[in-house]
């Protein structure tokens, strides 16, 4: 028994060479152009909601496509009511993912054919989407079927996730993680996946007043009348690969009854609390109420001291 269990691993490892994906992959290579082209001719940029379709008829549109293809693979697929749905592969209690997006940012004007027509010339494909994301995610699923068909059996379930609002918001996901727990790791093949395989981060900087007045003389001093480079933070970044720091989306609110100002800006991936992001080394004074909200694809809301007292 056990030296037939090691023949049948042999000839999985024998199925699985390098050779053998890419010789599957190529096979599988017209099917997925049309199933990008078929998601790329559905409109999913966001509408108001309606009975099951939080974020319109579109967008519900394009995840019943996606979860429909996913099903024909022989995946189990699940909608969760609209807001994200993922298709599955394997068996465990844990979990990795690839997690990208159908709902697309409407088009503008200068279309030399229109954005939803999944056009194809000259072997390049054009549309609304096709990069951003319906293109990218779908190159997973069909990974992930490519390894199936080979006979692939991984130690841990694989979902490939469908979100629905990641031009908008990312309730998709705020959704998804009331409904299903985290994954033990996961990755976004967003927009030029594989070409691009990393990107910028997004930080949203909330500050909380506890004295009005050392409130308002704080955003008015590092915020409304500084550079929106964040320079007086010292979280001014500039690379030519890049490009330059950017701080926008100001906001005045009150939560809880406390008021606060809010910025959102745009930061590489390794930038860490606590660093001079330039190297300036300069930083603002620290004070105890001050906040830092860093909200990742997941979610994953983490409030933690910027700068330490």
């Amino acid at each position: 028994m056990e030296q037939r269990d090691t023949e049948r691993e042999s000839k999985k490892g024998d199925m699985l060479t390098e050779q053998a994906i890419l010789e599957r992959v190529s096979a599988l290579e017209k099917d997925l152009i049309r199933d990008v082209r078929r998601l790329v001719r559905i409109d999913s940029v966001e509408t108001p909601a309606q009975l099951g379709a939080p974020f319109g008829p579109g967008v519900k549109c394009a995840l019943e496509a996606a979860l429909e293809i996913g099903q024909g693979m022989g995946f189990s697929i699940v909608d969760l009511d609209g807001h994200i749905g993922y298709v599955e592969y394997g068996q465990g209690e844990d979990y990795v993912c690839a997690t990208g997006h159908v709902d697309v940012v409407p088009p503008k004007d200068g279309w030399k054919q229109p954005p939803f027509s999944g056009y194809l010339e000259d072997g390049i494909l054009y549309g609304r989407g096709v990069l951003d994301n319906k293109g990218p995610i779908l190159a997973c699923l069909y990974g992930l079927y490519a390894l199936k068909e080979l006979g692939y059996e991984p130690s841990h379930k694989i979902r490939i996730i469908f979100g629905c609002d990641e031009e908008t918001g990312f309730e998709d996901l705020r959704y998804y993680l009331e409904k299903e727990q985290p994954p033990v790791y996961g990755f976004t093949p967003d927009c030029k996946f594989p070409v691009v395989y990393a990107e910028r981060g997004r930080a949203i900087v909330r500050i909380y007043a506890a004295e009005m007045e050392a409130f308002y003389a704080f955003v008015t001093q590092y915020f409304i009348g500084a550079k929106n480079t964040g320079d007086r933070l010292g979280i001014d970044f500039s690379h030519p690969g890049y490009g330059v720091m950017e701080m926008r989306n100001y906001k005045l609110g009150i939560c809880e009854g406390i008021p606060y100002f809010e910025a959102s800006s745009a930061i590489r991936q390794d930038i860490r609390s606590g660093r001079s992001w330039s190297g300036s080394g300069k930083r603002p004074p620290a004070w105890r109420w001050r906040w830092c909200r860093t909200m990742t694809r997941w979610c994953s809301i983490r409030k933690t001291l910027w700068y330490r007292p």
